[in-house]
């Protein structure tokens, strides 16, 4: 059977718009929510039109296995890719990311590094990638402070309570809020 990688076209936006919101997808991805098809029509518009951008259809024959998308930037191009449900731990993740490879040395020099950026606990997108020649550089850590309360104290007196708030000059630190303290 013939398998390759196809640029998407504007048939697929049903296709994409389907992969996008399997359960699945949505848990190994950054957003988890799951995508109205408003916002999936805006976001393909713009994807499609956006110079740097390139989004491939994985095909083995006639049947569409998999998407795989790149957001390229200088020499750097950053992969985002699923399989469909149907295809999943059939090999196919490996055999995307080979044929990419393949596609970008022969089409597209001025790309020299490919890099992702995989959820810790998608074991799955870390095998595929460290079998498929991609190596870990490093792990990133990340907080997300819930600006509708007060969370930090500096010197325990002063307090933040939006992003927006102006802090003194100076030097501060910062100290969880304690929270079982009476005003």
């Amino acid at each position: 059977m013939n398998e390759f990688l196809r640029y998407a076209a504007k048939d697929d936006i049903d296709l994409l718009f389907e992969w996008a919101n399997d359960k699945e997808t949505r848990q190994n991805s950054f957003t988890a929510n799951q995508i109205s098809y408003q916002e999936h029509q805006k976001w393909f518009s713009k994807m499609l039109s956006d110079p740097s951008c390139m989004q491939f259809i994985y095909m083995a024959g006639d049947l569409p296995v998999g998407q795989i998308r790149l957001s390229v930037e200088g020499d750097t191009a950053e992969i985002s890719y699923s399989v469909n449900p149907s295809f999943r731990k059939k090999g196919y993740g490996k055999k995307m990311l080979s044929a990419l490879q393949r596609k970008i040395k022969a089409d597209h020099p001025g790309i020299r590094k490919l890099t992702a950026k995989v959820k810790p606990t998608n074991e799955t997108s870390k095998k595929i990638f460290t079998t498929a020649g991609f190596s870990q550089t490093y792990e990133s850590y990340e907080i997300i402070l819930d600006k509708t309360e007060d969370l930090y104290e500096i010197n325990g007196t002063a307090s933040f309570e939006t992003a927006n708030d102006n802090a003194q000059e100076g030097s501060y630190q910062l100290e969880p809020k304690n929270t079982n303290r009476n005003p």
